[in-house]
């Protein structure tokens, strides 16, 4: 970008008024930027974990109940929406196959093309979750041929919840993981509770080919084997207190690049997408270490016109704060609760 295109993205920034992470720079130079983002599993709307890049996100989101889905496009038409884009299509992703049945179950959020291991619900009370209640038969697409369909070859990052059918979808994306994808949100299961379910070790040993390693859990879910309640909160009967099993969990997975690569170098653009991803996610120490390569934070201060180092340092004082808020609260919450439960 030259200097007359750097001198616009500032004039126009200015007018937005908007901060990303307590950096006013990172907020101006975000609504410059546009990257498309894929939720597959999209039942209850767009994942809000990207809401604060939102002004950049083209979503795109998957859900296979048509009933559902037009109701989330709806919902678009009655309310104001914080994205670049945002739209819903009712494609059912997988290996190409005609008239599979989808499971609805009683918890609508357990629907899924697998069938409910109740033997194993059952083991930690959920069976009730898994009563099946209706079935639908739907017609499913690869990943890679839907992105040709409805355009999304350069998806940067992707979320993926559908109940156990993730590796079976991931499978059928393999130019995606290949060429454009650098972010997964994804739900992985430790003990199976459909049949056939893979497991965690196999979605990373499947996408560790394709440059892909964990960040981290974002989400993780533990069961106890005799009450729905989850830990640290207490039952009301007579065993109050117990850490449950951990059975499924949200983790992210990225591709750590050879920043030094002269293609990269090239696309500025797509370098502060990831840094925006990462410090979303609050990964400040490897957005730090992208820019701290070689020449890479004087081409992205003569492209945008900011100092790139100084606005994630900002970043990582803003989410010291905000962390430590975070934490007063939770201990003021778990001592509320301690006070109010009788054991």
């Amino acid at each position: 970008m030259d200097k007359s295109g750097a001198d616009s993205i500032s004039k126009a920034g200015d007018s937005l008024h908007s901060t990303f992470l307590g950096s006013n720079e990172l907020g101006r130079v975000l609504h410059s930027i546009s990257m498309t983002c894929l939720d597959v599993g999209a039942r209850g709307g767009f994942k809000d974990e990207l809401t604060l890049i939102a002004p950049s996100v083209n979503a795109i989101g998957f859900e296979p109940e048509a009933i559902e889905c037009q109701r989330l496009n709806e919902k678009l038409d009655s309310a104001s929406q914080p994205w670049k884009s945002i739209k819903f299509l009712p494609a059912a992703l997988g290996e190409q196959a005609d008239h599979r049945t989808l499971n609805i179950y009683k918890r609508r959020g357990c629907t899924s093309l697998l069938e409910a291991d109740i033997e194993q619900t059952s083991l930690f009370s959920r069976q009730d979750y898994y009563e099946l209640v209706d079935a639908a038969s739907i017609d499913t697409v690869p990943m890679d041929q839907a992105a040709e369909q409805y355009g999304f070859q350069d998806a940067i990052y992707l979320k993926i919840d559908v109940e156990g059918a993730e590796l079976e979808v991931l499978s059928t994306a393999r130019t995606l993981l290949s060429e454009s994808l650098n972010f997964i949100r994804m739900e992985v299961t430790f003990a199976p509770v459909r049949k056939k379910q893979p497991l965690f070790s196999d979605i990373e040993s499947f996408l560790r080919p394709f440059g892909f390693v964990p960040l981290g859990f974002v989400e993780m879910h533990h069961w106890r084997p005799l009450s729905k309640v989850k830990h640290p909160y207490l039952d009301n009967n007579n065993l109050p207190y117990s850490k449950g099993q951990m059975i499924h969990g949200d983790v992210l997975f990225w591709k750590p690049m050879p920043w030094t690569n002269q293609s990269y170098i090239n696309d500025i653009s797509s370098m502060m997408k990831i840094i925006y991803l990462l410090l979303v996610h609050e990964y400040v120490d490897h957005a730090y270490q992208i820019v701290c390569q070689d020449n890479i934070a004087r081409l992205i201060d003569d492209a945008y016109n900011i100092d790139i180092k100084r606005e994630i340092e900002l970043v990582s004082r803003f989410l010291a704060k905000q962390n430590r808020r975070a934490q007063f609260h939770l201990l003021i919450r778990n001592l509320k609760d301690l006070l109010l439960r009788r054991i």
